[in-house]
């Protein structure tokens, strides 16, 4: 099951590009998750994405997918959220991170020892790369929303297919 962490403010891009993917492999579940069931506003044009899940009724994800997006400024100080991603992290198969998304990686200790990327006004903060996609182990991080078909195609390789 693939867990897309979404909030007020996500790139409706970053969430939805992983979503495609993984949602036409066959018996992989696709969830939106996020602090409360429901509707969340995107940035940019108007528009939601409908979290189905609460992270406190899921933790523990195969794969965690965490987009980037205006929101992610607030989300940086939401210790709850981040020690959800910790936890999920620990027992997940695949932690993933797009954009400004990654940096909730990192504030939650996910990122400890590992090379990253992210969005480019802010890699000067993160630890190692600039590529568009970047594999430490089980954590794959993607530059911004054009990366997160790819970083998403990644990890179905790697779980499905023959690179796996």
């Amino acid at each position: 099951d693939v867990a897309i962490l979404v909030h007020d403010g996500v790139s409706a891009a970053e969430a939805l590009a992983p979503a495609e993917v993984f949602g036409a492999v066959p018996d992989v579940a696709v969830h939106f998750v996020a602090h409360r069931t429901g509707p969340h506003a995107t940035q940019g044009r108007p528009g939601v994405l409908v979290a189905d899940r609460s992270v406190a009724d899921w933790p523990d994800p195969d794969t965690l997918v965490v987009p980037g997006g205006l929101g992610v400024r607030r989300l940086v100080e939401d210790d709850a959220l981040l020690a959800w991603i910790a936890d999920a992290h620990r027992t997940s198969q695949w932690t993933a991170g797009i954009s400004t998304g990654v940096h909730l990686l990192g504030a939650a200790g996910v990122l400890d020892g590992c090379d990253a990327t992210g969005h480019w006004l802010l890699l000067d903060e993160l630890p190692g790369e600039r590529r568009a996609i970047v594999r430490h182990g089980r954590v794959v991080t993607a530059s911004g929303a054009t990366s997160a078909f790819d970083l998403a195609l990644l990890v179905v390789d790697r779980t499905f297919g023959a690179g796996g």
